[in-house]
């Protein structure tokens, strides 16, 4: 069972992949497009609401594509038989999963905050809980199948 759903999950990634990359391709045009400008003006780049928001989408997608690029070499590389990539994993998930989301959920904060969302400043506590409560619920869970 095990062996299906990993070919499932190899397969998406092709089409993952693509679809991230377009993405990537897509908005990171846009902001080269805006850089140039103020480079054209000799001003320095001022990045709007806007800009930070899509700035925020790209490094998420970017992210994504070197995570799912990493685990897609690492389980393909243990069906074959080497599982050291496995072990890794840990380590390799702060640098492509959860530098660039923290990233982009920081250009995303910006963002709102360029855009002048009074609301923003009510979400910390909230986000704070959350989190808090996610974790936990996670960490239940770990101990729970731990256990069986």
């Amino acid at each position: 069972m095990k062996n299906d759903f990993l070919t499932v999950y190899l397969t998406l990634n092709i089409a993952m992949f693509i679809t991230c990359a377009a993405v990537v391709l897509h908005y990171i045009r846009g902001l080269r497009v805006r850089a140039n400008m103020f480079r054209r003006i000799n001003s320095p780049i001022v990045m709007s609401a806007q800009d930070w928001l899509i700035l925020g989408i790209v490094v998420s997608f970017a992210g994504k594509i070197l995570d799912a690029g990493y685990w897609h070499v690492a389980w393909r590389a243990d069906e074959l038989g080497k599982s050291d990539l496995l072990e890794l994993g840990p380590m390799v998930n702060i640098f492509v999963r959860q530098l660039p989301i923290l990233a982009a959920a920081g250009c995303h904060v910006v963002a709102a905050i360029h855009s002048g969302d009074e609301k923003l400043f009510s979400i910390p506590a909230k986000a704070i809980a959350i989190g808090l409560l996610i974790f936990c619920c996670c960490e239940m869970l770990a101990t729970t199948f731990a256990k069986i």
